[in-house]
C-alpha cells in the first residue's frame, strides 16, 4: 500500500496504471459512513438509519464492512440497531471518525487497483459540490481511513 502524501502527484492513478474496480468486483470490505447529518434527508431522516441498518445486515452476510461513526456514544446506539436489524455483528468494524458528511464517495478515499492486483487510495478534494461549507473535515477523515486501513493490513 502507498503511503499518504500532501504533495499533489506528479501523475493521475490512471497514468500509474489504476482504474476504479466495478462494485461487484471482488474486494475486502465496504467502506460505510453512519448517517447523521439531519439536512442530508430533509424531513425523511427517521427512516435512514434503519435504510442503512439493511444495507450493513445484507452486506455483513456476504463480507466486511467498515463502518465510520461520530463518537463512542453513536457506536453504540448503531450496533445496538445493527444488532436488532439481524446484523452479522462479526463482519462490522467501527471506526470512530466523526465525518461531516455520510457519503464517503465525496469524504473518503476511493480505491483503485492495477492489473497487478496491487491496491491504491486516491485523495482528492471535496468542494460540497460548491454547495456546503462544511468541507473541512473530509481530509481527516481520509487519513483517518488510511491510517486504520494501513493498521488493518498490518
Amino acid at each position: 500500500m502507498k503511503r499518504a502524501s500532501r504533495k499533489p502527484p506528479e501523475s493521475t492513478p490512471f497514468e500509474q496504471g489504476f482504474w476504479m474496480p466495478a462494485e461487484w468486483e471482488h474486494h475486502e470490505a465496504t467502506w460505510l459512513a453512519w448517517p447523521h447529518e439531519l439536512s442530508d434527508w430533509p424531513g425523511k431522516f427517521g427512516a435512514i438509519p434503519w435504510a442503512f441498518a439493511e444495507i450493513v445486515r445484507h452486506l455483513s452476510h456476504a463480507e466486511r464492512v467498515y463502518l465510520l461513526v461520530q463518537n463512542a456514544q453513536a457506536e453504540s446506539r448503531v450496533r445496538a440497531m445493527l444488532k436488532d436489524s439481524g446484523t452479522n455483528l462479526q463482519n462490522v468494524d467501527f471506526f470512530r471518525v466523526p465525518t461531516n458528511r455520510g457519503w464517503m464517495r465525496d469524504s473518503g478515499p476511493i480505491c483503485v487497483k492495477s492489473s497487478s492486483g496491487e491496491v491504491a487510495f486516491t485523495h482528492w478534494l471535496f468542494n460540497g459540490w460548491s454547495k456546503y461549507s462544511s468541507i473541512a473535515m473530509t481530509t481527516r477523515t481520509y487519513f483517518a481511513i488510511f491510517s486504520a486501513q494501513h493498521r488493518l493490513c498490518g
